[in-house]
């Protein structure tokens, strides 16, 4: 079986020649070697399972002040007022034309 490598990742497999398939880098691979799985110096490898921390929802009453979540539940608990978190959090920087 062989496996066509494009940017370290294995993007298709075939049984036959890829001499018949000639567009590409060939590397010989066993059959358990997946669509998706990387290809670095020499080795295959399944690709990484990357578990994200979910991210908390803002409050309704907290959207577009730019406030980190920790400093939101700060707010909630009473030990930082909103102007405070404003003041430390400094002013917003207007985007740029590209980026609007």
């Amino acid at each position: 079986m062989w496996a066509r490598i494009e940017n370290g990742v294995v993007m298709e497999r075939i049984t036959y020649d890829p001499k018949l398939h000639p567009i590409g880098q060939w590397v010989e691979c066993t059959e358990d070697v997946q669509d998706g799985w990387t290809y670095k110096r020499g080795k295959f490898a399944p690709p990484s399972i990357v578990i994200e921390e979910p991210v908390p929802a803002i409050p309704e009453e907290f959207r577009g002040l730019a406030l980190d979540p920790d400093v939101i539940e700060e707010i909630k608990a009473g030990k930082k007022t909103l102007e405070a978190a404003i003041a430390e959090r400094g002013p917003l920087e207007e985007p740029t034309p590209a980026e609007a």
